[in-house]
């Protein structure tokens, strides 16, 4: 893979049988200014892969016409026949599989893959890709990020709801007032995550408070803007209420913490 350049927009390959998983990916992956390549199986993406340019490739394991293994060992091939051979850095793969334990194995015998066991949550996906890519930003940024520097409130709690917000870049802590009026983390959120749902949704204001750990890029998402885009592509609601269940999640975990020390 070359070296990441300023401005540079990456290109990935995704190859998945499962259409609304691929799409998903697709979208969060779109939406993070990256270059998207979609295919159902093997041999598609095989093909695909011969339009060559790919930063990093993210494939299923279990596919019709050729596996995901099968896809890995042709791209390595093709990597050790061209113009260069062994000279030229192997690019980025991302394995996914509910069996990941099943072709532990095999994919031992593959070189500078990446593993991710379904299910997962697409950000999970980005966040890796990121990682290999070395956290390098992408270029195409849409006109209506916003940027928040480290330390930077973007909301807090108790304030009028307009707008809910998809994490583009950064990393962000969300906090309550606890006991003493001090600031209790509840959780964190990442680069393709969703922030400030709850009190959207519910038409509350805000219960809790967000800042920025990092300096952090956000797209803001108004109600006009919501209901379009939930109306258009009703699959986004699968990584809403996904949202939801870690933030319950984390939230439980967190009062179970709280009522324990209460206890001792």
């Amino acid at each position: 893979m070359e070296d990441a350049l300023p401005g540079k927009r990456f290109k990935i390959l995704i190859a998945d049988d499962d259409v609304d998983l691929l799409e998903m990916l697709e979208d969060i992956f779109t939406a993070d200014g990256m270059e998207v390549v979609t295919a159902t199986d093997g041999v598609d993406a095989e093909l695909k892969y011969a339009q060559q340019g790919y930063d990093a490739v993210i494939t299923d394991i279990k596919m019709p016409r050729k596996s995901g293994l099968k896809l890995v060992e042709h791209i390595r091939t093709q990597e050790k026949g061209s113009p260069g051979g062994g000279a030229v850095a192997p690019i980025p793969i991302l394995l996914v599989s509910a069996s990941v334990d099943e072709y532990r194995s095999e994919i031992e015998g593959l070189s500078d893959v990446v593993t991710i066991e379904k299910p997962f949550r697409p950000v999970e996906a980005l966040s890796k890709v990121r990682e290999v890519l070395g956290g390098s930003k992408t270029a195409a940024f849409p006109s209506e990020t916003v940027h928040f520097r480290a330390g930077d409130f973007v909301m807090r709690e108790g304030d009028l709801t307009t707008e809910i917000f998809y994490v583009k870049s950064g990393h962000l802590r969300v906090t309550k007032k606890g006991p003493l009026n001090t600031d209790v983390t509840i959780c964190t959120v990442g680069a393709g995550e969703i922030v400030g749902e709850l009190g959207f949704l519910l038409h509350k204001p805000r219960s809790a408070s967000v800042v920025a750990v990092l300096d952090s890029e956000l797209v803001p998402i108004p109600k006009e803007k919501f209901d379009r885009i939930f109306t258009d592509q009703p699959k986004w609601f699968k990584m809403l209420f996904e949202t939801i269940a870690a933030r319950l999640e984390d939230t439980t975990e967190y009062l179970v913490k709280e009522r324990s020390k209460t206890k001792t």
